[in-house]
């Protein structure tokens, strides 16, 4: 599964963002004026890339699962320019922000403080910054499901992250899509997209939302919602941000033992959630062969076939998947898949 060829500069799509996967040959093709990050998902230290000097260049201690592109670039339609904040570092352009920031868990004590305090410099930057309408974030972190004082350690992150999203008022009602996935290095590292103006939240029927999930989750619920739709101001460009989505139905894991089920449910959830969409905003999107492109996180690499196997029956074969080795954040779920989709409006 490929994607479009680059060119020396940056091509003139109309879009305000745009997302490809790529790899350390050809990430040099891109404009580094225009390139607002890059995530490159690796089992060990790599020697550095093209453009390893743009600040919000990291690196996720993810192994790939397949021979594709495992390097994330997020491409901006206009010039970008690069700041700091503290930990955080960040790209924007006039109406959009890229950030990214790495902590030393133990430097904060616990993963529920290390999760506060990051959560808490991003808050405070995208309000002073004035890009204070987050969009989508990705958590990653070490031993995900092992438990620490008692409390399994992703519950744990939830509660920090909480504690830090619930100073903004009303905050469930503005909450971005997100995923997090346990990583096989230590580090605490979240990425995160936010924009001057708002996202719609969107929600999935078949699913309870996950901020309203009963307490046997865990002291807080989860802080996110399952996709965040966003139309940008110039052109008749959107996004929908898709947010990890596992075999969950109501507030249940199915199919504990089967990832092939697994993934068939989760396929039912994006069509679920894809269909909302379609119906409530009136937009062009029917089912997951709209998606743009794909992220599979899978718990263990021998059921890689099996999960693409049943894609495969589901997608066109020029839709761009990574395939990468994590944890998901229940440890009766084996495989969790992320979309974005490009809509025209």
């Amino acid at each position: 599964m490929s994607v479009s060829p680059f060119r020396k500069k940056y091509p003139k799509s109309g879009k305000k963002l745009e997302t490809v996967y790529t790899n350390r040959r050809s990430v040099g093709e891109l404009d580094p004026t225009h390139i607002l990050g890059l995530v490159t998902y690796s089992s060990r230290l790599e020697p550095d890339s093209p453009h390893a000097d743009i600040p919000t260049s990291l690196r996720i201690s993810l192994p790939p699962l397949s021979e594709n592109n495992n390097i994330e670039a997020w491409i901006s339609g206009d010039p970008v320019q690069s700041g700091q904040m503290r930990n955080l570092h960040y790209r924007h352009t006039e109406d959009l922000m890229f950030g990214t920031i790495e902590m030393n868990e133990s430097n904060y004590g616990n993963i529920s403080q290390c999760s506060h305090f990051a959560y808490t410099e991003i808050i405070e930057a995208i309000q002073q910054l004035g890009y204070q309408h987050l969009l989508r974030m990705w958590n990653y972190f070490p031993d995900i499901n092992e438990d620490t004082d008692g409390l399994e350690r992703y519950r744990a992150f939830t509660v920090g992250r909480h504690q830090a999203l619930s100073v903004i008022p009303d905050f469930e009602r503005y909450l971005p899509s997100a995923s997090a996935v346990g990583t096989y290095e230590n580090g605490f590292q979240i990425v995160f997209l936010a924009a001057t103006k708002p996202g719609i939240q969107v929600e999935n029927p078949r699913q309870i939302s996950a901020f309203h999930y009963p307490e046997t989750y865990g002291p807080k619920s989860p802080s996110f919602a399952r996709a965040t739709l966003k139309h940008w101001p110039e052109g008749k460009h959107s996004q929908l941000f898709i947010s990890g989505t596992a075999s969950i139905v109501g507030h249940e894991t199915l199919y504990p033992k089967s990832t092939s089920k697994q993934t068939e449910e989760i396929i039912n959830n994006i069509n679920s959630l894809i269909e909302n969409v379609r119906d409530t905003h009136q937009l062009n999107v029917n089912t997951i062969t709209d998606t743009s492109l794909l992220k599979v996180y899978i718990r263990h690499p021998k059921d890689v076939n099996a999960v693409k196997k049943v894609l495969q029956a589901h997608l066109k074969p020029s839709q761009p998947i990574m395939f990468l080795q994590g944890d998901i954040c229940r440890s009766n779920l084996l495989v969790e898949i992320e979309c974005i989709i490009d809509i025209q409006r």
